[in-house]
C-alpha cells in the first residue's frame, strides 16, 4: 500500500472522484423509504456528487446530511444489538479487554452499513484533498 503522503494530488483528486462514483452507484442501487422532501433532497445530492461538486462548502453539508440519513435509516434496520466482549482473562487482573455493542441488521441495513462506510471513505478521501490544497496555497505563500 502506497502511503498517503507519497501520493500526487491528481492520485488523491482520482481517489475522491472514484469514492463519489462508488457512493452515488450504491445509492441510486438502494431505494430510501423517504418522504417527497427527503428523496428530492437525495436525488439533488448524488446528482451533485455525479457532477463533481465535491470541494465546494456546500458539499460539507451535503456528505453530513446524507450520512444523517443513512445513520437513521440503519438505526430503523437494526433487529438487536448484542453485547460482546472483545480482550482476554488474565488471571492476576481478570478480564482485560472492553465490550462492544455489536447490532444485528437486516439484509436491508447490511447493505446500508456497507453504503455508510462508502461514504466515510469519500468524507476522508475529499478531507485529505482539502487538507493538501490547504497546505500547498500555504507553501506557495511563504515561497
Amino acid at each position: 500500500m502506497i502511503k498517503d503522503s507519497a501520493l500526487t494530488l491528481e492520485d488523491h483528486f482520482e481517489n475522491v472522484f472514484r469514492s463519489a462514483r462508488i457512493v452515488v452507484t450504491e445509492m441510486n442501487a438502494c431505494a430510501f423509504p423517504a418522504n417527497a422532501r427527503d428523496a428530492g433532497f437525495i436525488k439533488r445530492s448524488l446528482a451533485s456528487l455525479e457532477n463533481g461538486c465535491l470541494l465546494s462548502e456546500s458539499a460539507d453539508g451535503t456528505l453530513s446530511a446524507l450520512r444523517k440519513m443513512l445513520r437513521q435509516q440503519i438505526r430503523a434496520e437494526t433487529l438487536e444489538v448484542r453485547r460482546v466482549f472483545d480482550g482476554y482473562h488474565d488471571p492476576d487482573f481478570g478480564d482485560v479487554g472492553r465490550v462492544l455493542d455489536i447490532p444485528l441488521l437486516t439484509d436491508r441495513g447490511e447493505m446500508l452499513a456497507a453504503m455508510l462506510t462508502s461514504l466515510e471513505s469519500l468524507i476522508t478521501a475529499r478531507h485529505t484533498v482539502l487538507d493538501r490544497l490547504h497546505a500547498e496555497r500555504e507553501l506557495r505563500k511563504r515561497i
